[in-house]
């Protein structure tokens, strides 16, 4: 794995990585999320961080550039990216984007619309409204079933405790382009009054409950930070279920909100589970099962105890 002039990293190489639990330790500040970025820029071509690929780019330099050897079920696969500063052409817009597009205009035409009754351009963004929302209702939906069991296992291997969890979406019906579009009629002059958009999956809500409880009230900080990581280790599971083999695991910082205890308990789940790479502040945090410690300061990662 290399990058080179990528966010803080002049030039980063490991040149293996093992299979296990990798800790990557160092200072805020330091770019251990950023060489995670660089890693999931890999496998998606996208920040999970930033929408265009100027921030990407060291300061100063002119391009970016990573490479990574990905071992797969199929073989090994060579993956080098240029990274300009600007982008040369458009990704392929994907159903949130798509979505969030819509959004964007249709509330900018509710902001700036003066006259009486509805804009005459409403109704041709309420279709693609419909279109899109419909669209990411149904892969939401699909993805909740999907991960929800993996994450009610992993709570209950880390709690002991049962976790529920469940998609509330704003807008559901057998005919859901029809349910979206009555909703719509409803909430018309709510959303005239109120210059806004108010149906929709923007208004959706993902409800997990710990001991019948809901967890954005009732749970503890702990739990809710276990929670949310459970999920996470779901969709891990649903992807291997999915694809046949492990998915490289990348957790920023997992460990700060959990006490000692309950730590240690997600480490110790964390190994024998394919790739997974973690960052931790606190040398105090390295698991103990760790195959691999990087450590990393000043845009620069060595592998401790090698080079």
């Amino acid at each position: 794995m290399e990058l080179t002039d990528f966010r803080n990293h002049p030039r980063t190489r490991v040149e293996d990585v093992p299979n296990g639990l990798i800790a990557v330790v160092g200072a805020n500040g330091e770019g251990k999320t950023n060489l995670l970025e660089g890693i999931a820029f890999l496998f998606f071509l996208v920040s999970p961080r930033a929408s265009s690929t100027e921030p990407l780019v060291r300061r100063g330099a002119d391009t970016a550039y990573l490479r990574g050897e990905i071992e797969t079920a199929g073989g090994r696969v060579l993956v080098e990216v240029e990274i300009p500063m600007t982008s040369l052409w458009p990704l392929k817009e994907s159903v949130l984007t798509a979505y969030d597009r819509t959004l964007r205009q249709r509330n900018r035409l509710l902001k700036e619309w003066e006259g009486r009754g509805a804009p005459k351009d409403l109704e041709a963004w309420d279709a693609e409204l419909v279109a899109n929302g419909s669209a990411l209702l149904r892969l939401r939906a699909d993805a909740v079933a999907r991960l929800s069991p993996g994450a009610q296992e992993e709570f209950a291997g880390l709690s002991g405790t049962g976790l529920a969890c469940e998609y509330r979406p704003s807008v559901w019906g057998e005919d859901l382009e029809e349910a979206f579009r009555t909703r719509l009629a409803d909430r018309r002059n709510d959303e005239l009054t109120r210059r806004t958009s108010l149906v929709g999956p923007h208004r959706d809500d993902l409800e997990l409950a710990v001991r019948d409880l809901g967890a954005r009230a009732f749970a503890s900080h702990g739990e809710a930070w276990a929670a949310a990581l459970c999920l996470r280790l779901g969709l891990g599971s649903a992807i291997q279920g999915e694809v046949g083999e492990p998915p490289v695991l990348l957790l920023d910082d997992p460990f700060s909100a959990l006490d000692p205890k309950r730590g240690g308990q997600v480490a110790e789940r964390l190994a024998g589970r394919g790739q997974v790479v973690v960052t931790v502040a606190d040398e105090a945090h390295v698991p103990p099962k760790a195959e691999a410690v990087w450590d990393v300061s000043a845009g620069a990662a060595t592998v401790r105890g090698g080079g």
